[in-house]
């Protein structure tokens, strides 16, 4: 699970949504160099510590900002799926998510920007009504190869139904 330092929406749990970190103690893991990568959002801060990534996850959504910050290395070693789902679905998701329409056109606007020309991937998916046991048979497919050992979706918020 990702870190962030907003609070929690009513719908979100510690753990299992993110790991909510109050901003001070964000700020100071950042002074500390705890963090692998973290992206800052619509004024919150979004990460993965370096404890996270290299020894709690295997799986880790992110933008293409996030995915920036992870080393050639690691990426070898890793399986990119991108979802590439049409601006219209992704509104509607985002405004069931109780999202107000202020920070819905800000992400979308973020989105925009974040995705021109993003080609760091190996699967792109389009179908916006993919279910999540074809994401497992794709993964299947791939983290079979020694080198995938971890496995990051790349996408704008929210895109899984």
């Amino acid at each position: 699970f990702p870190s962030h330092d907003s609070p929690a929406r009513e719908d979100e749990q510690d753990g299992i949504d993110y790991h909510f970190i109050p901003m001070r103690i964000f700020n100071r893991m950042i002074n500390e160099d705890k963090w692998y990568e973290y992206v800052k959002f619509d004024g919150w801060n979004y990460g993965t510590t370096r404890e996270q990534f290299y020894t709690e996850n295997s799986l880790f959504i992110m933008t293409p900002s996030g995915l920036s910050h992870v080393s050639p290395k690691d990426l070898e070693e890793s399986l990119v799926i991108y979802l590439d789902i049409p601006t219209e679905i992704r509104s509607q998701r985002m405004y069931e998510r109780k999202g107000n329409e202020d920070s819905v056109q800000r992400r979308l606007q973020a989105d925009e920007i974040d995705f021109v020309d993003f080609l760091e991937y190996n699967v792109k998916i389009t179908d916006p009504y993919f279910k999540i046991i074809d994401m497992y048979k794709i993964i299947k497919e791939y983290m079979e190869f020694p080198a995938q050992e971890r496995l990051f979706i790349v996408t704008g918020k929210p895109n899984f139904k």
